[in-house]
């Protein structure tokens, strides 16, 4: 029977380069290696994703004006969704806790700047791209002229949605 075998690694940040040891169940070190992690992670990044794969999601704050990067954002799910509450069906109030687009392509969402101004803000993006074509006040009931009309520029034949 053979043994578990573990794999112990630990970063070293000021020398950019990673040790590893596996170890056996009874604690011999079967393997130790020492490689640099910048430039194998560099010729893995050039050589191995497709170009722009690994960009960050990047939008701009309409309220405070700050290029956010999406760790200082969070989402909120779907933007522009008819709101059931008390009085409503139960087939209406199930519509709206359950059902949500997940597109492949554009996306209306809803973010918020959590580490800046803290207020919530709509976006249209490519969910397949990464491409941001604009944001907007989250009090709007429809993409702003100017957004639609981007989004038209670069996807001939879209057109805005009606939601109800």
């Amino acid at each position: 029977m053979a043994q578990a075998e573990f794999f112990d690694a630990a970063y070293a940040p000021s020398t950019g380069q990673i040790a590893g040891s596996a170890q056996t169940q009874g604690g011999a070190v079967i393997a130790r290696e020492i490689f640099d992690f910048t430039a194998h992670w560099s010729f893995f990044a050039q050589n191995c994703f497709p170009k722009g794969w690994l960009n960050m999601l990047v939008m701009t704050c309409p309220y405070c004006g700050v290029e956010a990067e999406e760790t200082e954002l969070s989402p909120g799910g779907e933007a522009h969704l008819k709101r059931f509450s008390v009085g409503s069906s139960d087939d209406e109030f199930e519509a709206y806790l359950f059902q949500r687009e997940n597109p492949k392509g554009l996306h209306f969402e809803r973010w918020r700047h959590s580490f800046g101004c803290g207020k919530w803000f709509h976006a249209a993006r490519c969910t397949m791209s990464l491409e941001v074509f604009g944001t907007y006040s989250a009090q709007s009931l429809a993409p702003p002229e100017n957004i639609k009309n981007a989004i038209s520029a670069k996807r001939p034949g879209w057109s805005w949605r009606e939601f109800s």
